[in-house]
């Protein structure tokens, strides 16, 4: 989509590569940012606030015009910034699901969380494929070909439409996620006197 996007909706083909460069590498610098948030506010409020600026980052696509290089150079610059974090961040916020569950059943099970998550990223991946390029066909999409504008509009609509409803039912999901800092530190202290009295 991105390529198609990119080249046709925004008619910067030149650009698609640099655009993916940019947000990656955005995303990998801004990790240690995110680190120190989720320090001071919490994980899963760290996550929402990432959510919510994606949002509104790839909410932008919806009217950033065409031919625009550096407009559009920005606004991959602030879908990067949480495009590293957010795996890092739903991983950390696993391994407190994972000491909740020890808590609550007194048995490792972290491996079968784990591949859970492993698991609904490829089922993501696979429904993203499964989902868009009917969804292009439906609107009359041709790669390389003419469109017409409402085609086009089609096109920046799932672009800027999809991850931006997405992230934001991240937000309003994890904003009430009861595992914060304190009922961490207090799953770990228990944990630890269970090994001390297993000792």
């Amino acid at each position: 989509m991105h390529f198609f996007f990119v080249a046709q909706v925004l008619l910067l083909p030149q650009a698609a590569s640099l655009y993916l460069v940019v947000l990656f590498l955005v995303g990998f610098l801004c990790v240690p940012l995110f680190v120190r948030l989720s320090e001071r506010f919490g994980k899963h409020r760290t996550l929402c606030f990432g959510a919510l600026q994606s949002s509104l980052a790839t909410g932008s696509f919806f009217v950033v015009p065409a031919e625009s290089f550096g407009w559009v150079l920005l606004i991959y610059v602030m879908v990067g910034v949480n495009f590293g974090a957010k795996d890092l961040l739903l991983r950390s916020i696993m391994a407190d699901v994972i000491d909740q569950d020890r808590v609550d059943v007194d048995a490792e099970r972290s491996a079968l969380y784990y591949s859970s998550v492993t698991l609904t990223d490829k089922v993501g991946m696979a429904l993203a494929v499964g989902i868009v390029y009917p969804a292009l066909d439906l609107i009359g999409f041709t790669v390389g070909g003419a469109n017409d504008q409402a085609t086009l509009d089609g096109v920046r609509l799932l672009v800027a439409g999809s991850p931006t409803l997405i992230t934001l039912c991240v937000a309003w999901i994890m904003w009430r996620f009861p595992l914060g800092r304190e009922e961490q530190r207090a799953l770990r202290a228990e944990l630890a006197r269970r090994e001390r009295q297993g000792g």
